[in-house]
C-alpha cells in the first residue's frame, strides 16, 4: 500500500480562463510506461473536470482516474471511438466528479511505443472560482496495481485523512 507525502513544490501556477470556471494544466514527463503521477485536487466549486493529450509521440494512450473518498470515480483515456490513440494535441474526452476534493492518477495507458521520456498535457477544470493541486509522492507504489485502484485506495486514505 503506498503511503502518500506531499511534495515540498506545489504544482502549477493557476491559468484563469473566461466566465467562472479555472483551468490547470499539468505536463507529467513518464520515464518507463509504469509511472503513475498522483495529484490532490480541491476546489471551490461543485465539480471537477479532467482530460489528457499526448504531447508529441504517436502511439502514447494515456489516462486519468479522479477519484473521491465516497467511491466515486471517473476515467479518461486519449482515445477516439475506434479506440485508436488519439494524435497528438488532441484532448480525451472530459469526465467529471461532484465534490470539492478528488484524488487524480494520471498514467500511461499501453507500453508508450516511442522515446522516452515521454509526456502527457492533463487539463483541470472547475467551475468554480478557485483550482488549487498538490502533487503526492507515491512511496513504494506497485506498478501491477490497477490506476483506478490506486485512485480509489489514496482517496479513501488520504482525504479522509485531510478532514
Amino acid at each position: 500500500m503506498p503511503s502518500p507525502s506531499e511534495t515540498a513544490t506545489p504544482v502549477p501556477t493557476l491559468t484563469p480562463t473566461p466566465g467562472p470556471s479555472q483551468v490547470v494544466v499539468l505536463t507529467p514527463v513518464f520515464e518507463t510506461p509504469t509511472d503513475r503521477f498522483a495529484y490532490v485536487i480541491q476546489t471551490t466549486g461543485a465539480r471537477i473536470g479532467v482530460q489528457v493529450a499526448d504531447q508529441g509521440q504517436p502511439g502514447d494512450l494515456w489516462g486519468a482516474v479522479l477519484a473521491k473518498a465516497s467511491g466515486t470515480i471517473a476515467v479518461t483515456l486519449s482515445r477516439g471511438p475506434d479506440r485508436q490513440p488519439l494524435p497528438p494535441g488532441v484532448f480525451s474526452p472530459q469526465v467529471s466528479v461532484s465534490g470539492r476534493r478528488a484524488i487524480l492518477v494520471v498514467f500511461s495507458a499501453n507500453d508508450l511505443p516511442g522515446d522516452r521520456p515521454a509526456a502527457v498535457t492533463v487539463r483541470l477544470t472547475t467551475d468554480g472560482s478557485h483550482l488549487s493541486v498538490r502533487q503526492v509522492v507515491l512511496d513504494g507504489a506497485s506498478s501491477d496495481r490497477s490506476a483506478e485502484a490506486m485512485a480509489q485506495q489514496l482517496a479513501t486514505t488520504w482525504l479522509e485523512a485531510e478532514r
